[in-house]
């Protein structure tokens, strides 16, 4: 497009010599000629598709979505979606039937799709396994429309064997730890030494006396008197321990 406009604001009679110009004749044919140039440039500009595909309209977008054959083109898709199909069908149909077609498909429909083919994991000739990185919420339309577009993208004489799906999950882990200091201390009975022990004793007495009389038929002659001694005591033991750290 950068060449066309230059084209576009070119004229014959800025590339003519002076000497040419100052005949009237050749002056005159060069402005004919001119004016003639620029309409021819003008008509030119109308059959570059790919360069002005953001300039087209919505029809012919699809007219040349059909003349060159484009793959899963809906005319129900957005004119942003029709362009980018339109632009990349070349491309696309010079790899047609690779390995890399497959896997450019595969990654239209999920995230992320890897062709693993039959000499890599031991089995048939010409088949093919692909692992999918796949979105939480797959539906069935989602395998049928990959299906689909797999089988228009790989040779004639290769066969799937399996889709393999993958999730990814995130998620978020916290640790936490707190310093904690602390000291220990070990305490054993003391050894006893020079332990000195002190006793008291008490001595308690009480005196009863009382008279004894024994009453007999006959007349009392003698009176006798009886006193019982009672001797009681406390005892106290105790030590003085005294404890000092070594």
């Amino acid at each position: 497009m950068a060449d066309i406009q230059i084209i576009d604001h070119l004229s014959l009679l800025d590339i003519l010599p002076d000497n040419l110009l100052a005949d009237e004749k050749v002056y005159a044919a060069a402005k004919a000629v001119d004016d003639e140039l620029q309409r021819l440039i003008a008509s030119c500009v109308e059959v570059l598709h790919l360069p002005r595909l953001d300039e087209l309209p919505e029809e012919v977008v699809d007219l040349l979505a059909w003349e060159w054959h484009v793959d899963f083109y809906e005319p129900s898709s957005d004119i942003a979606t029709k362009r980018q199909l339109v632009r990349e069908s070349i491309a696309w149909h010079r790899i047609k039937g690779t390995k890399a077609a497959v896997e450019k498909m595969a990654r239209t429909v999920f995230k992320e799709g890897v062709v693993t083919e039959w000499f890599e994991y031991g089995g048939e000739p010409y088949h093919f396994r692909i692992d999918l990185l796949t979105a939480p919420n797959i539906t069935q339309d989602d395998t049928a429309r990959l299906l689909a577009v797999v089988n228009a993208a790989k040779n004639v004489r290769s066969v799937l064997d399996e889709l393999r799906f993958r999730r990814e999950a995130q998620n978020d882990m916290y640790y936490a730890a707190a310093p904690s200091i602390h000291t220990t201390y070990e305490i054993r009975p003391a050894e006893i030494t020079d332990a000195t022990a002190e006793a008291r004793r008490y001595h308690g007495a009480a005196v009863s006396a009382h008279t004894a009389y024994e009453v007999y038929p006959e007349t009392v002659r003698d009176a006798a008197i009886r006193s019982t001694l009672y001797a009681g005591g406390i005892g106290s033991i105790y030590k003085s321990i005294e404890v000092t750290r070594t």
